[in-house]
């Protein structure tokens, strides 16, 4: 979304950037977001609201849901005074994420447009927009044990989709009773009735068979990624000297990494990262470190300092120390990663990262 935001300000569009305070406090304590930003001035502004949550709330991914509702309590009034108030500057258009289904019913309430913009893959989210219809079919929820069964009626991915392929949700007994498959059903809802769909993705990618169905549930759908790349080239040109990538992270990056992965042989390193918000056990940890050392294959694995799923679990640095020692020869751990640079880096030949639904 920040991204997003500075493309438009670099396009001559004045952008509102609604955060939490939670959110915001942590992105400008472990980026230089609050000095980047100031190059955009009377273009670019934050508006931070509450997220309903103690500051002592781990705001993992286990409790997503009660985070999204938590937010929901407090960002609905505070979104609709802000669009229908002039504040010195009228808002035209609002860019809002699927899930936040609220936003799209303001906005049809004041009479201003709202785009949904997806950050999953074109390919899943086709898929998901297919659920209602395979709903209605009979065909979810499914009700066999073989997960290798194919999906049918899923246009694009005919004999390609099977059911272990779909969300979780759609094997359970009770939808409405599985409060993540709520969200993904609010979001597929509402996807329909934004009045344009941005994709972070390009048309070549994705192929012309799940473009053409996504566009029958949503005409007016914006494939303008990858945005990434396009603030990457903007801002090569806007600038006499060259820029480092920008973070937007939420965690300190430790950049030795990078002086690691150049002593690495090129598509040599795995890079591991279950992302900011999900969390382990002590056990799966463990079982993850036995695995990869033993594999003998290199890597890099992001130990965030809050990993731990236990309150009681913490992950000290003497923990993290002993398990740095004992793989010297093939691993390097660090706290958080510049993850762009990692990505991009030849070193790296795989990405291992979490599937929000599991953990």
């Amino acid at each position: 979304m920040l991204k997003l935001s500075e493309l438009l300000c670099l396009a001559g569009v004045h952008v509102t950037f609604l955060n939490t305070e939670h959110n915001h406090r942590r992105l400008l304590g472990s980026t230089d977001a609050g000095s980047r930003f100031e190059r955009y001035p009377g273009k670019l502004s934050f508006e931070v609201i509450s997220d309903g949550l103690r500051e002592d709330h781990p705001r993992s991914a286990e409790d997503f849901e009660g985070i999204v509702k938590s937010l929901q309590g407090v960002a609905e009034a505070h979104l609709r005074e802000m669009l229908r108030s002039e504040r010195g500057r009228k808002v035209t258009c609002v860019i809002a994420e699927g899930m936040f289904d609220y936003a799209f019913e303001i906005g049809k309430e004041v009479g201003i447009p709202v785009f949904a913009f997806e950050t999953v893959s074109p390919c899943y989210l086709g898929v998901c927009l297919c659920i209602p219809k395979l709903f209605e079919a009979g065909q979810l929820p499914f009700k066999g044990e073989d997960l290798e069964t194919l999906v049918e009626g899923v246009s694009g991915m005919e004999g390609l989709l099977k059911v272990r392929d779909l969300p979780h949700f759609c094997r359970a007994k009770d939808l409405w009773a599985d409060e993540s498959g709520k969200l993904i059903m609010a979001d597929i809802y509402t996807v329909p009735k934004a009045h344009g769909l941005i994709l972070n993705s390009f048309e070549e990618l994705d192929g012309p068979k799940i473009m053409a169905h996504i566009r029958t549930h949503c005409p007016n759908t914006y494939m303008i990624g990858p945005v990434q790349q396009h603030l990457k080239v903007r801002l090569a040109k806007r600038e006499t000297t060259t820029s480092p990538l920008c973070s937007n992270s939420f965690w300190r990056e430790d950049k030795t990494c990078i002086q690691w992965l150049d002593e690495q042989p090129d598509e040599s390193v795995i890079y591991v990262s279950f992302g900011s918000q999900n969390t382990l056990t002590m056990a799966q940890l463990m079982e993850f470190w036995h695995g990869l050392v033993a594999s003998g294959v290199r890597f890099l694995w992001v130990l965030r300092p809050n990993i731990l799923r236990a309150a009681k679990e913490v992950l000290d640095e003497k923990f993290v120390r002993e398990l740095k020692k004992g793989c010297l020869e093939c691993g390097h751990i660090v706290s958080w990663a510049p993850q762009e640079e990692v990505l991009a880096h030849p070193a790296i030949g795989g990405f291992w990262t979490h599937h929000f639904e599991t953990f």
